[in-house]
């Protein structure tokens, strides 16, 4: 489906072929108020500065913290005019790093004893919330 705005550029390209608007919106399904319609959005130039210096001032922060720090200052906006301004001037966060891989456990030749007290092996074992259990051996007795 196609919006309004695709409709009318329809209609503008139409006239330049000498029809006439009315025509034009006939053929394209435009309603002839809806070709006419400017919308009466005010600039908002000192809000779009602000955004933009407390981005710049907290480059981790999205647009929900920074309506919140506006919200703060006493410049009340609503949050959906925060996410339009923060996407038009496409102030994004900081794409995350990717985590660094755990470390492989090292699967290596275990040494040998081959006299008592060399080699000891700790296994610890947890039976219940009060008692814990750790036993070591000598590996050359085994």
């Amino acid at each position: 489906m196609v919006g309004c705005a695709a409709r009318r550029e329809v209609v503008e390209f139409i006239k330049t072929k000498r029809i006439s608007e009315r025509r034009g919106c006939t053929l394209v399904g435009l309603n002839r108020k809806s070709k006419r319609y400017r919308h009466r959005r005010k600039p908002e130039n000192k809000l779009i500065g602000r955004i933009r210096q407390l981005a710049m001032a907290h480059p981790r922060f999205g647009y929900r913290r920074i309506w919140a720090l506006l919200n703060r200052e006493g410049i009340k906006v609503n949050v959906k005019k925060v996410y339009r301004i923060w996407k038009a001037e496409k102030l994004c966060l900081p794409k995350r790093r990717p985590r660094k891989p755990r470390a492989k456990p090292t699967v290596g030749i275990l040494p040998k004893a081959e006299k008592a007290n060399q080699v000891w092996t700790y296994d610890a074992c947890v039976r219940s919330k009060f008692i814990r259990e750790i036993s070591e051996d000598a590996d050359f007795d085994r």
